[in-house]
């Protein structure tokens, strides 16, 4: 897996005719592993403080993890922002130019055709008809940078334009400085430092860290834990109390290399929602775990000190979203029969539609047990003798993954899916469904 190095940066600042002030981020980078290695500049960021900032802070968030780092190594997220916030401090001007607005198949266009026609009525409520309607016309439009900034922002923000493709940097005017007037550079301000939340290693990678109410959940490895810090606590609170970012960085990176690896019984208790959403995953952590029910219809997994278990294992259960589930200390209360049962063999059928022609073959919708994802629906074919053996669609002479149909026959979904639906989607659980009796009167 690559890197992206930066090479260089550069602000640039502008006030609109409404007098409203605008930055203009450029960033000159390379990919580590694409050649040759040429630097390239780019507008990352276009628009207000706030569009800026959170630019900053999101780009020094990849940092913790190396996926962004300079031509001599990695960076620390603090230093890397440290270098754009000098920028900021010292913007270049920005001229006046014309953006260009264009509709077309080129990659370098505002929107495509389809684009276009997906945000129209969105750009109509901006107040834009007349220049929706020069587009589907295929016309080139331009409009002045300062006189409409707001919209062209607003454009960025919501509406799929991108703003490398609005702005170069061959339109940055002045010397770093010649806008002080528009530059941010404010005093620091005492604050007090954020409260961290509690943190345990569940290994050597992977952290639990506590929600308000004293539960737990997995929150991944350390240097993700960071980047969510830096994206969502750490740059809103140094837009409130200018020069904190440093120390808040550092104290969260801090708090995690001196968590207490865990040394308890826990419970994971993984919400109602979650299992329903996700029958594949469950069957994932079925095989790994056992699972007894929770009073709100999800599942609890005991996780006994010490763990004895397999990374993967912990994988599968630390990467759950905090809206999943949470870990509590204790092992859970076996209150009724573990949900899992005996494991169904690899293959066992839940449910088979009765076969129909399709030109020279005959087909059927089959949800059956799969040795690693679970219940899943399978087309099987056979030639026109009854006599014959199914096979796999994946046998099929034009068996494509890539095509919606799969290069399989188009009427497969309306003769075999659709008058089944609800009896497959009720398969996939599981139960074996037997289909309906035909009435004789």
């Amino acid at each position: 897996m690559g890197s992206t190095i930066s090479t260089a940066k550069k602000v640039a600042a502008f006030q609109s005719a409404k007098g409203n002030t605008f930055y203009c981020l450029f960033e000159q980078t390379y990919e580590s592993n694409v050649s040759p290695k040429t630097p390239r500049w780019s507008c990352c960021a276009f628009g207000d403080l706030q569009v800026a900032m959170e630019r900053i802070f999101s780009a020094g968030s990849a940092c913790e993890g190396g996926m962004l780092r300079y031509r001599g190594g990695s960076v620390l997220p603090e230093n890397y922002i440290a270098a754009w916030l000098r920028e900021m401090a010292n913007p270049s001007g920005m001229a006046d130019v014309p953006v260009e607005l264009s509709v077309s198949g080129s990659f370098y266009s505002t929107w495509s055709e389809d684009g276009l026609q997906e945000r129209k009525d969105a750009l109509l409520a901006l107040g834009m008809g007349d220049i929706v309607a020069r587009l589907e016309q295929r016309e080139r439009v331009r409009l002045s940078l300062y006189e409409n900034a707001e919209l062209l922002a607003e454009l960025v923000k919501n509406h799929g334009v991108s703003h490398w493709r609005l702005l170069s940097i061959n339109s940055v005017s002045g010397i770093s400085g010649g806008e002080s007037h528009l530059a941010y550079a404010p005093e620091p301000v005492k604050a007090p430092m954020s409260v961290l939340p509690a943190a345990m290693r569940l290994d050597e990678n992977n952290y639990l860290l506590q929600n308000e109410e004293g539960s737990w959940y997995g929150a991944g490895w350390a240097y993700s834990i960071v980047g969510d810090y830096i994206r969502n606590v750490v740059m809103p609170a140094e837009l409130a109390s200018p020069g904190r970012y440093k120390k808040m960085i550092k104290a969260m990176r801090d708090h995690l290399e001196a968590a207490p690896a865990l040394a308890q019984d826990m419970t994971v208790t993984i919400s109602k929602a979650t299992l329903d959403r996700n029958p594949w995953w469950l069957k994932q952590v079925r095989d790994k775990f056992t699972l007894l029910p929770a009073s709100d219809g999800g599942a609890a997994i005991g996780v006994p000190y010490p763990f004895v278990g397999e990374a993967g294992e912990w994988y599968a259960l630390s990467r759950l979203d905090k809206d999943d589930a949470t870990w509590s200390i204790g092992l859970p209360q076996q209150i009724a029969l573990p949900m899992d049962g005996p494991k169904p063999e690899a293959g066992t059928v839940f449910f088979e539609t009765e076969p129909v022609k399709i030109g020279n073959h005959q087909w059927k919708l089959v949800v059956l047990e799969d040795e690693y994802y679970g219940p899943v629906t399978q087309f099987q074919f056979r030639s026109g003798d009854a006599g014959a053996p199914w096979c796999s669609e994946r046998k099929w002479p034009t068996w494509d993954g890539n095509l919606a149909n799969a290069g399989m026959p188009e009427s497969l979904g309306p003769r075999l899916f659709q008058p089944y639906e609800k009896l497959v989607k009720e398969a996939l659980k599981g139960v074996s469904v037997a289909l309906p009796q035909l009435s004789l009167f």
